[in-house]
């Protein structure tokens, strides 16, 4: 049954009313915070992310209201001793339905350390400025790829070499 789903995931499951109450959350989201439901149902969800994740939370919201998706959304939520988790989250709504639904999973250390790479990559990767990496040596580590055009490196054929030659 849809209740017994709901309390076997280790997922995070969380459903909000079109004013961004919530209505409803699985064990896992009890279990993870330590703050039992009555605790957080009938809440604004806004009030209980970090203040600096409230207004990011806020597009997400909406565009899940017009029907949109959102996935890896990642924002804090405050724990009962009052400090936060970093959840990365799947926000939806169903056709024909105005709540909106959330299915989140913690984000431990070694997540987050590949999350914050796989975004430094994507920046630098995307940049149109020069970027260029080198070890405490002085060995280039990493260029981006406006740094190899504009220089007319191969980034293979680069790496490793000192930055005082080319």
């Amino acid at each position: 049954s849809r209740a017994q789903f709901f309390s076997l995931s280790q997922d995070l499951f969380v459903t909000l009313a079109a004013d961004g109450r919530v209505t409803h959350v699985n064990p896992a989201y009890e279990r993870l915070l330590s703050r039992p439901a009555d605790e957080v149902v009938g809440v604004d969800y806004r009030d209980t992310l970090h203040p600096d994740d409230r207004a990011r939370s806020e597009p997400v919201f909406r565009a899940a209201l017009q029907g949109a998706a959102e996935s890896d959304f990642v924002c804090r939520v405050r724990n009962a001793a009052g400090g936060y988790v970093p959840i990365s989250w799947t926000v939806t709504r169903t056709p024909g339905d105005r709540a909106v639904y959330a299915v989140g999973r913690a984000l431990d250390e070694e997540s987050q350390r590949r999350r914050q790479q796989r975004e430094r990559e994507t920046f630098f990767s995307l940049s149109k400025d020069l970027f260029v990496s080198f070890n405490e040596d002085g060995a280039i580590t990493h260029t981006n790829p406006a740094y190899d055009d504009f220089f007319g490196y191969d980034p293979k054929r680069s790496a490793g070499k000192s930055y005082l030659t080319k």
